[in-house]
C-alpha cells in the first residue's frame, strides 16, 4: 500500500478503522482538498489520535478549516485526556502513559505556534497552561515571536509559573532593547513594569551586569516621566540599589502634592516620611516666590504701556521728523552733528 502519492479520503478512512494511525497520519499530510477537511476532522476528532492531529494541524491545505470553535473544543479535550493520563500513570504502565501525555502536550505547542490560532484565543490564553506543559513553557519564554505579544502583566505571571525560567526570559527582553527596533519600545516598557512591580525581577536586573545599559537608559526615563518616578520612589530597594539613595529624593517634576503623598507612603519610616515633608514644604516655597515673581514682571511691564509712556513712544517719529526739516546750523570750531534726537 503506497502512501507517497495523491491523498485518497477512503483510503484515510480505511487506515484509520484498522487503527494504523501513523500510516494515516501520514497520508493526510498530503492532503490538499479543503472540501475534505470537514470530514477528515471529524473522523479524527472522534478520539484522540495525537499522529493525525499533529498531522491535521500541520497541514496548510486542512488547518485554516479550524477556528475558533474548533481550537477550543481540541484544546479542551487535549487537557482532559492529559489529566487522565496522568492519573492513570500512577495506576498502570507509567513509561506509556507519559509517553502519551508528551505527545498531547506537543500538539498544543503546535496550536500555539500557529500565529492566527493565537489571535483567534489570545496569545493570554496560553500562560495558564505553561505550568503543565514544559515543552509549552520553553516555547513561551524562549520565543519572542510568540512572547512579544503578551502585555506586562502576563508576563509576569509567566515569570510567578516558571521561576527558574525567569532569568532566560528577561534576557531575551532585554536584547531586544538593543537588537530588535520594532520590539525594542514593548521590551522597554516590559522590563520598566517588571523593575517596579517584581521583586525577583527586580534583584536580577540589579545584580546582572547586562541590564546595567537598560538601566541607563531607564534613568532618564525616570527623570522625564513624573508617574514612573513615583512608582520608583515608593521602593525602598530600588532607592538604595539602583539610585544609591537612602533619604528623600528631590525629583524635578514632583509637586508639593507628590512629595506629601511619598510622606503617607513611607509613614512606616518617620524619618524618611518627615524628609519628604520638608520637601513639599520647600516646594510650595519655590512655588510662591515664582509667582510674586511672575506677579511683579506683569507689573511692571503693565507701567511700561502706560498711555504717557505710550504717548511719548508714538511721537518720537514726529518730533524726529520735525527736527529733520530745520536747517542745519553749523558754527565754526563746532564739530558737525547730525539731525537732533529727542532727549
Amino acid at each position: 500500500m503506497s502512501l507517497s502519492g495523491p491523498f485518497s479520503l477512503a483510503l484515510f478512512k480505511q487506515l484509520y478503522q484498522l487503527k494504523q494511525f501513523r500510516a494515516a497520519a501520514t497520508l493526510l499530510s498530503h492532503a490538499t482538498n479543503i472540501k475534505e477537511a470537514k470530514e477528515i476532522y471529524e473522523l479524527i476528532t472522534k478520539t484522540i489520535q495525537t499522529n493525525c492531529w499533529q498531522s491535521f494541524l500541520s497541514n496548510p491545505h486542512l488547518n485554516p478549516f479550524i477556528y475558533h470553535d474548533e481550537l477550543c473544543e481540541m484544546l479542551e479535550r487535549l487537557l482532559k485526556a492529559m489529566v487522565r493520563e496522568l492519573k492513570s500513570a500512577q495506576l498502570t504502565d507509567f513509561d506509556r502513559a507519559q509517553h502519551v501525555v508528551r505527545n498531547l502536550q506537543q500538539t498544543v505547542v503546535l496550536i500555539a505556534k500557529n500565529p492566527q490560532w493565537c489571535r483567534v484565543l489570545s496569545y493570554s490564553y496560553f500562560v495558564p497552561l505553561i505550568s503543565t506543559n514544559p515543552f509549552l513553557a520553553h516555547y513561551v519564554t524562549t520565543d519572542p515571536n510568540f512572547f512579544v505579544h503578551l502585555d506586562s502583566v502576563q508576563i509576569a505571571k509567566i515569570l510567578a509559573l516558571e521561576p527558574f525560567k525567569a532569568r532566560n526570559l528577561l534576557l531575551r527582553i532585554n536584547s531586544l532593547i538593543f537588537n530588535d527596533e520594532e520590539n525594542a519600545h514593548w521590551a522597554e516598557d516590559t522590563l520598566r513594569y517588571l523593575l517596579v512591580r517584581n521583586l525577583e525581577a527586580q534583584s536580577m536586573m540589579l545584580e546582572k551586569v547586562q541590564f546595567h545599559d537598560f538601566l541607563e537608559i531607564t534613568f532618564l526615563y525616570f527623570e522625564e516621566n513624573r508617574a514612573f518616578a513615583m512608582e520608583v520612589l515608593k521602593n525602598k530597594l530600588l532607592c538604595r540599589e539602583w539610585l544609591k539613595c537612602n533619604e528623600a529624593y528631590k525629583h524635578p517634576l514632583l509637586t508639593a502634592q507628590d512629595y506629601i503623598a511619598l510622606s503617607k507612603w513611607h509613614a512606616n519610616d518617620p524619618g524618611l516620611s518627615a524628609q519628604y515633608v520638608r520637601l513639599s514644604t520647600q516646594s510650595m516655597k519655590n512655588v510662591i516666590e515664582n509667582m510674586q515673581m511672575l506677579t511683579l514682571s506683569e507689573s511692571t511691564e503693565a507701567e511700561l504701556l502706560t498711555p504717557a509712556n505710550t504717548m511719548i513712544v508714538e511721537m518720537k517719529p514726529v518730533v524726529n521728523a520735525e527736527k529733520q526739516k530745520e536747517p542745519l546750523q553749523v558754527n565754526k570750531g563746532d564739530k558737525k552733528e547730525g539731525p537732533a534726537i529727542l532727549r
